[in-house]
C-alpha cells in the first residue's frame, strides 16, 4: 500500500509553490483559515476512500482517486448540496408556519449560495440550472404577498411586480444551463418559472408548452406533487373537466408523511388552483371538503387565511346551488 504524505508541513507538499500555478499562503504562520476547504475535501478523501480500500499499486491508487474525485464528490456529492439548497430556498418561498408566508432572508441565503456553486471550479450545468430557477421564482416575491400580508397566488399577481434584476439573472443561468448532454428536473423546472417569466402577463403563458414540460418532469419525477401541477397546466389547456378527470387518480396517493396528495399540498398554489377546478365545474361541496382538510395541517397565517377566504366563497356557492 503506497505511503502518502502524513502532514501538510511534509516535503512534498511543502515544495508545491515552488511549482507552476501554485501560490504559498500569505497569511502568517500557523492560521489554518487559508487550508479549510483543502483539508475538509482530505479529510473526506481519506474517510470515504483511502481508509476504505487497499491498493496493489500506485495506478490503482491513482485511478480510484480519479473517479471518486470526478464521479463521486463533484457529482454525487454536489446533487446533495444542491436538495438541500433547494429545499432551504423553498422553505423561504412559503414557510411551513408563523404569521409571515415568505423569508426573504432564507431565500436570499440559498441563492447566494447556489451562485457560489454554479460560479465555481465545479459549477455544473445542474448547478445553474437550480439557480435559474431559484432566481424566476425569487423574482416573484414582491408580488407574492401583498400591502396586507395575505397571499396572493400566481394567476392573481402582478408581473410588473417582479423582480426585474432578478429574472434577468434567471434567464442568464437558463442559457448557460443548457451546455451538456445531461437534463434534470432542476432543468426543466426552470424552463417551466422560464415559461412563466416571458409570459406578458398571466393570461398569455403558454400553458401549452408548460404541460408539455410538466410531461417530461413526470418521466423523470412522477411524484404526487409534481402530478398536481400538472393538472393545473391540464386544466389551462384543456378544460377544468380534464382536470378534474386528471386529479382523481391522486386522491389516494401517499406522500411525505402519509398524507394523502390534497391534504398535503392544499396550501400550495397548484393544488389551490386544483380547486378552483371544482368550483368552475360546480362541485363547491367537494372544494369544501379540501379546503377543510386543508385547515387541519400546519400552514402559515397568510395561507390559512386564503384557505378561510376559499372555504367562505364554498360555502355561499354551497347556499344557492342548494
Amino acid at each position: 500500500r503506497p505511503r502518502l504524505p502524513q502532514s501538510i508541513n511534509s516535503s512534498p507538499t511543502t515544495n508545491l509553490p515552488l511549482t507552476p500555478n501554485h501560490l504559498d499562503s500569505m497569511s502568517r504562520t500557523a492560521y489554518p483559515y487559508d487550508n479549510v476547504r483543502c483539508e475538509s475535501f482530505l479529510k473526506t478523501l481519506k474517510q470515504e476512500e483511502i481508509y476504505c480500500q487497499r491498493y496493489s499499486t500506485l495506478e490503482e491508487l491513482r485511478g480510484n482517486l480519479e473517479q471518486f474525485i470526478e464521479h463521486y464528490y463533484n457529482q454525487q456529492r454536489l446533487h446533495s448540496a444542491l436538495e438541500v439548497i433547494y429545499l432551504m430556498f423553498n422553505e423561504g418561498y412559503s414557510a411551513q408556519s408563523g404569521e409571515d408566508l415568505v423569508r426573504h432572508d432564507v431565500c436570499g441565503e440559498a441563492l447566494r449560495l447556489g451562485k457560489l456553486l454554479a460560479d465555481s471550479s465545479i459549477g455544473t450545468p445542474t448547478t445553474k440550472a437550480l439557480v435559474s430557477l431559484m432566481a424566476f421564482q425569487a423574482a416573484r416575491l414582491p408580488a407574492r404577498v401583498d400591502s396586507s400580508g395575505d397571499l396572493v397566488l400566481l394567476q392573481d399577481q402582478d408581473p410588473n411586480l417582479w423582480d426585474a434584476q432578478l429574472t434577468t439573472m434567471g434567464f442568464h443561468y437558463f442559457s448557460q444551463c443548457s451546455e451538456g448532454d445531461e437534463i434534470s428536473e432542476y432543468h426543466i423546472q426552470a424552463a417551466i418559472a422560464s415559461t412563466h417569466a416571458s409570459a406578458a402577463n398571466p393570461k398569455r403563458t403558454d400553458w401549452n408548452t408548460i404541460l408539455e414540460l410538466y410531461d417530461q418532469l413526470m418521466a423523470l419525477n412522477p411524484s404526487p406533487i409534481v402530478a398536481l401541477n400538472r393538472v393545473v397546466a391540464l386544466s389551462k389547456v384543456y378544460g377544468s373537466q380534464a382536470g378534474l378527470d386528471a386529479l382523481q387518480p391522486l386522491a389516494h396517493e401517499r406522500v411525505h408523511r402519509g398524507r394523502t396528495a390534497p391534504k398535503i399540498v392544499i396550501r400550495r398554489g397548484a393544488v389551490l388552483h386544483v380547486l378552483h377546478v371544482l368550483l368552475e365545474i360546480h362541485q363547491p361541496a367537494a372544494a369544501s371538503e379540501c379546503f377543510r382538510n386543508g385547515l387541519l395541517l400546519p400552514c402559515s397565517e397568510p395561507e390559512r387565511r386564503l384557505i378561510l377566504r376559499r372555504l367562505a366563497e364554498c360555502n355561499a356557492a354551497n347556499e344557492i346551488i342548494g
